[in-house]
């Protein structure tokens, strides 16, 4: 969110109205999150951006708001204007939607976002879970250490995708699982609805590098005045490291 509101000049809460306001668009005209039949200045119109439409799409795209991109970072051919992690966002309104009457539409728009929907061997017969469409997924024994402190155990498959590409990114284990723990302490008294998905919390806006320090108290935040912040002290250290 941050490197997206430098790129295009505006301050974070701003973009993220725009952001929303496509979101919000989306779920009544696109709730596949599937926004390839609109032009880059319908995009740009559905989020009340006014400016210079297809600058703004790119740069959603290269900030990971649109899109999905393959190992070597490329934009995967199809995906361009697919809202990324849409499910995070939609998809417990689209299953209370059609999980019942209409399980086939699910398929297609999990499918859509690379997921599928499959009939759980648990619960009655109506309740559906998805899993990526590799059929069984390995998680690496240091995510496991992060998921059994992360305080939200949802989408399990996802927040792992997420996880794998913070690490590609330059951040350690150590430090994940850090601002994982203070998170986790942060969210006792939170209502499980507000507590960030795995998936958001190591998303492209890094909200996990504001708990490097230590959970933050509402109202009185984690550092204090003339203290970094968790971000400066992540910054940091990949400068050292660059520098070594």
């Amino acid at each position: 969110m941050i490197e997206l509101a430098k790129d295009i000049r505006l301050r974070p809460v701003y973009v993220l109205g725009h952001l929303h306001v496509l979101w919000h668009a989306a779920l009544e005209m696109q709730e596949d999150g599937d926004l390839s039949s609109w032009s880059d200045f319908v995009i740009a119109e559905k989020s009340d951006y006014h400016a210079d439409a297809p600058k703004y799409v790119s740069l959603l795209q290269k900030h990971g708001w649109l899109g999905y991109r393959d190992s070597d970072k490329n934009l995967l051919p199809g995906s361009e204007k697919l809202i990324h992690d849409w499910l995070e966002y939609a998809g417990g309104y689209l299953k209370s939607k059609y999980r019942v009457n209409n399980p086939q539409k699910l398929q297609i728009i999990w499918g859509k976002h690379g997921l599928t929907f499959r009939p759980s061997k648990d619960g009655p017969p109506n309740r559906l879970s998805y899993l990526p469409n590799q059929d069984r997924v390995s998680y690496s024994e240091e995510f496991e250490k992060f998921w059994i402190h992360y305080p939200r155990k949802i989408e399990k498959q996802m927040a792992y995708r997420k996880y794998q590409a913070t690490r590609k990114r330059g951040a350690t284990a150590a430090l994940l699982l850090t601002a994982c723990q203070n998170y986790a302490v942060s969210a006792e008294k939170t209502e499980e609805g507000f507590i960030k998905h795995g998936a958001t919390f190591l998303g492209p806006a890094e909200p996990w590098r504001d708990y490097l320090l230590g959970p933050r108290i509402p109202g009185g935040g984690s550092g204090g005045k003339g203290k970094p912040t968790g971000g400066e002290v992540y910054r940091k250290l990949m400068e050292t490291k660059l520098e070594k």
